[in-house]
């Protein structure tokens, strides 16, 4: 094995190829030592040294600053960038976390994490390394979570911060939430106040002059935090700058046009809304009246075409489930009317959204439906006449043909009777 890595080491460092090339070498080498671990037992950490660094220095390093930016998924086009951090964590059961964090340890915590490192591309690969091997390495990160944290939070309270950076930042908390969540001793209770100071900072300070992407990224942020604590009392203690917060973008960024960008973080925003509704339940009774008004003004927007680019149905459908949520959680005194007002509104278009093929709204459509139903109890009787027909021909079986090879449907052409058929 030792020629053969030394080889495609080689391969993969040699300048004059084209990056496709050196990743289907890098590919390569790393399959093999997939395959071939136990041979390279007794040279594990020699190996390790000539692999590790090398994506690092071909893919990690070639982030391509120039190519515009606009949403999340823009990311994904950042090819060799990405790669590296696709191949990253499948060398760790390879080397093991241990030889893997003492390998990264310069380029991640010496080199990445200095703040008079010069260069905010080496803290972008320092941030995307933790997102994508902290699973992997959870144990030994752990011990690194102050001085992570430390660098997430500088980065997200300071508005000259590259946005790039930003964005990672958020991704990082994002995983450490997933990873960490089950243990509020390791995260919650340490870290909370200064990830919700943070969240709190993007939203409260010239938060349009932030970048889309940023935006996107703290409200998801925002909602995977929040979630993970079972008493409810941090996002409780932040509720009313991060609610208030959360609605003047969702203001601003109607006043902006609702271009297509937008249109996404405006879905985020309400998805955020959701998540916090549902945990502080009767603590959200004092956002109510502002929230409600502003929901169902957009909605009524959107479905009277004033608004036409909502083609998916994305954001009206978060906007939907943001209402049920809200109906669900105040008092049916204070929500009777706007519950009546909504479905009044909505069975006018619920055979429409029901046809639309391109939309995902309608589903939320029904799940707002049956929080209507909740909330109203008996007073929604009247309703189940125009709610009932559309769904049972929605739900109705279709027959379809199985598992014929195509010999056997050749031969079953001349005969139906043989035809197998089932419901879905």
């Amino acid at each position: 094995m030792k020629p053969i890595t030394e080889c495609l080491v080689n391969i993969t460092k040699c300048s004059n190829l084209e990056y496709d090339t050196k990743k289907l070498s890098m590919t390569l080498l790393v399959y093999l030592l997939s395959c071939h671990s136990n041979q390279i037992q007794n040279i594990l950490i020699d190996v390790a040294k000539q692999v590790i660094p090398l994506i690092f220095q071909q893919f990690l390093s070639n982030f391509d600053e120039n190519m515009e930016i606009n949403s999340p998924n823009d990311y994904d086009e950042q090819d060799n960038f990405e790669y590296g951090a696709e191949i990253l964590p499948e060398l760790v059961p390879i080397f093991g976390s241990e030889i893997f964090l003492n390998i990264i340890k310069q380029p991640v915590f010496d080199k990445g994490f200095n703040e008079n490192n010069g260069d905010w591309k080496n803290t972008l690969i320092a941030l995307k390394t933790i997102e994508v091997t902290l699973e992997n390495c959870c144990d030994l990160y752990e011990h690194q979570l102050p001085q992570i944290l430390n660098v997430i939070t500088r980065i997200l309270s300071n508005n000259n911060s590259n946005p790039h950076n930003k964005y990672l930042a958020l991704s990082v908390i994002k995983q450490l939430s997933v990873i960490y969540g089950d243990d509020k001793h390791v995260f919650l209770i340490p870290f909370h106040e200064n990830i919700m100071k943070s969240f709190c900072y993007i939203l409260t300070n010239q938060p349009l002059s932030q970048s889309n992407c940023v935006l996107i990224q703290v409200c998801d942020a925002i909602a995977h935090f929040v979630y993970i604590d079972e008493d409810n009392e941090i996002i409780t203690k932040y509720s009313n700058i991060i609610i208030n917060g959360l609605f003047d973008l969702l203001v601003a960024c109607k006043d902006n046009n609702n271009n297509n960008n937008t249109l996404e973080l405006q879905s985020i925003i309400f998805k955020a809304l959701s998540v916090i509704c549902s945990i502080i339940q009767d603590e959200f009774t004092i956002f109510y009246d502002k929230l409600i008004k502003y929901n169902i003004q957009l909605l009524q927007e959107i479905f009277n075409g004033q608004i036409k680019n909502d083609i998916n149905g994305q954001l009206r459908g978060r906007i939907m489930e943001c209402i049920g949520g809200m109906l669900l959680v105040v008092d049916i005194d204070k929500c009777r009317n706007d519950a009546h007002n909504i479905i009044k509104f909505l069975l006018q278009f619920q055979k429409q959204e029901q046809n639309d093929s391109c939309s995902e709204s309608y589903t939320f459509m029904m799940s707002l439906f049956a929080s209507i139903a909740e909330a109203l109890t008996n007073e929604f009787t009247p309703y189940l006449q125009y709610v009932i027909p559309p769904l049972i021909q929605s739900a109705k079986r279709r027959t379809i043909s199985v598992g014929l090879s195509h010999d056997d449907e050749s031969k079953n052409n001349n005969n139906n009777n043989n035809n197998n058929v089932v419901q879905e």
